[in-house]
């Protein structure tokens, strides 16, 4: 893009997060939010378009103190045409408690999206809440976790709930809801073929490092080699996801020439034994995960 300014900006997928998801803004945004707003419109026509009760539209929006369901930030957004990425930056606190940090790491976000769509053991959207749990692998991933949490959020790594005996990482729920907005897949989503969002093009090595640090990348000795494996409940969709990532591979100059193949009737995979493109994925992009990176210099030193 043209500028610094606008490299760093984020499309966003609003139609995806929870609606009824509380989050404070800034006193100066709310107020241009509400007071521009009623300039084309009505608490009435507001509460009928968002689908929330009339006197809680019009309670919420003359507290200034008063979270706002993300719906209604949504509507207000749209009808005092103030950028969506504008208003994300001005938010303070999302589920009133947690703080998002004004200057978050952008390339932590593209980062955190590949260990959503490849480590999720659950990642499911109510309509105000989300619910998100990550496996990890060793404790130098579940660090890396912990920093790119950080980056984006006002958090401590007490703020972090861990199951180590099952290798789960348990994250707040709103950051659930902006991985969602980032165009995070749920895992439903993810099975029928997800669509890459176009910004994470910008970002492809922050994305991959993690995507193929996840549990959908093994390395199979017995072959030599190290396979992708993909469930899919939309064997077309996935096919589509499949040429969307051998495009951001492109992008870094690994060359995925590899076809995928039928495991099952739901799943299919890749298998890699190509020492370039393995080389390619251990140096060029990398693992956070100890033991695949010790598991794919093994298939490397035979």
């Amino acid at each position: 893009m043209a500028s610094d300014e606008d490299s760093s900006r984020i499309e966003l997928s609003v139609n995806k997060a929870p609606p009824l998801y509380p989050v404070k803004l800034s006193l100066e945004m709310r107020q241009e939010l509400v007071v521009r707003s009623l300039k084309v419109s009505n608490y009435i026509s507001i509460a009928k378009e968002t689908g929330i009760p009339l006197a809680k539209v019009m309670k919420i929006m003359s507290t200034p103190s008063s979270p706002m369901p993300l719906a209604l930030v949504l509507k207000l957004a749209e009808l005092a045409r103030i950028d969506l990425w504008d208003v994300l930056r001005s938010i303070e606190g999302m589920g009133i408690r947690k703080f998002l940090k004004p200057n978050f790491d952008v390339e932590a976000a593209a980062s955190f999206i590949g260990y959503a769509v490849s480590s999720s053991s659950k990642f499911k959207v109510g309509r105000g809440n989300v619910t998100v749990s990550l496996r990890y692998d060793d404790d130098f991933q579940l660090s890396h976790i912990i920093d790119l949490s950080k980056r984006i959020l006002n958090i401590e790594a007490s703020d972090i709930s861990i199951n180590r005996r099952e290798r789960k990482v348990y994250l707040l729920s709103q950051f659930g809801v902006i991985l969602l907005l980032f165009g995070a897949p749920t895992k439903r989503e993810f099975y029928d073929g997800w669509e890459i969002p176009c910004w994470l093009e910008r970002y492809p090595s922050h994305f991959l490092k993690t995507f193929q640090s996840g549990r959908l990348f093994r390395s199979v000795p017995s072959r030599g080699c190290a396979r992708f494996y993909f469930k899919t409940f939309n064997m077309e969709g996935m096919l589509k996801f499949i040429e969307r990532l051998r495009g951001l591979y492109a992008r870094v100059g690994v060359n995925m020439e590899e076809r995928p193949r039928l495991l099952s009737d739901n799943i299919i995979y890749i298998e890699i034994c190509r020492r370039a493109v393995l080389e390619a994925l251990l140096y060029s992009i990398g693992f956070t995960s100890q033991r695949k990176i010790r598991e794919i210099s093994q298939l490397l030193g035979r």
